[in-house]
């Protein structure tokens, strides 16, 4: 017998070490696997979520503003959801490393298999069960990194001289003409007799909406497209909030 055998055996004999149950090692192993299996789940919804953010954001603008692809990515991407698919990814691939046989796979291809999965699940909650319009408006409840975000990208709708107004409808003049009130609490007179709704719903009074179109003076506003407005959030109805000195809600 080898030195290092019989030092073995002490250290069981002095410590007192038994083997664990069969079952101790089952119940460890199944869940590791659980743990990454909730992991890969949930970084599927935060893919889901990423998904529906990209495709609701209003891409011409770009054009509009004048901004580089970069600049525009940058204030428009998802950054709660990225922060939750880098953790879930995390955690994931520290659960596969710890199941049996997990250690034969290099840090590549379990990173490649869990993106791949997250990313197959994510366009399928998305494109069939709503899942990241969903999760976007709970986090616009309970989230304030979310809303800034939010509030960020609704600064883009404030630059008129650029062919962009987003306010709430006041009065009606004539029934395609209407005034709304923008976030500076400026009023305009929008002329819509020729602009095109990109979503069906009504324009009426206290409805917010986004109008892209052509400045024509200081209160005067030709309208090329409607779309829906924005809704503050819960708790910002009965606040006033600034960023670089404008009000976003009043």
């Amino acid at each position: 017998m080898t030195d290092l055998h019989q030092t073995i055996l002490d250290k069981i004999t002095k410590e007192r070490i038994e083997p664990k149950p069969r079952w101790q090692f089952t119940f460890e192993h199944a869940l590791v696997w659980l743990m990454a299996l909730f992991a890969i789940i949930g970084a599927s919804l935060a893919t889901a979520a990423i998904i529906f953010n990209f495709t609701a954001t209003e891409w011409v603008l770009r054009e509009r503003l004048g901004w580089s692809m970069g600049k525009f990515i940058l204030i428009n991407l998802p950054y709660l959801w990225l922060m939750f698919l880098l953790i879930l990814g995390v955690t994931a691939y520290l659960s596969f490393r710890h199941t049996k046989g997990g250690y034969r796979f290099t840090l590549p291809i379990i990173i490649g298999a869990i993106l791949f999965a997250s990313t197959v699940l994510g366009f399928v909650l998305h494109s069939y069960g709503k899942s990241g319009e969903w999760l976007e408006k709970r986090a616009q409840k309970h989230f304030t990194l979310c809303n800034l975000a939010t509030m960020q990208r609704q600064m883009m709708w404030q630059y008129p001289e650029k062919g962009l107004i987003a306010g709430k409808v006041v009065t009606f003049v004539a029934p395609n003409k209407f005034s709304v009130e923008d976030s500076r609490k400026n009023v305009w007179v929008i002329f819509g007799d020729s602009a095109n709704l990109r979503a069906p719903f009504d324009i009426v009074t206290g409805v917010p909406i986004k109008v892209i179109g052509r400045k024509i003076d200081e209160h005067n506003f030709f309208a090329e497209e409607i779309r829906p407005g924005f809704c503050p959030p819960p708790f910002m109805k009965n606040e006033e909030i600034y960023i670089r000195g404008v009000k976003i809600y009043r």
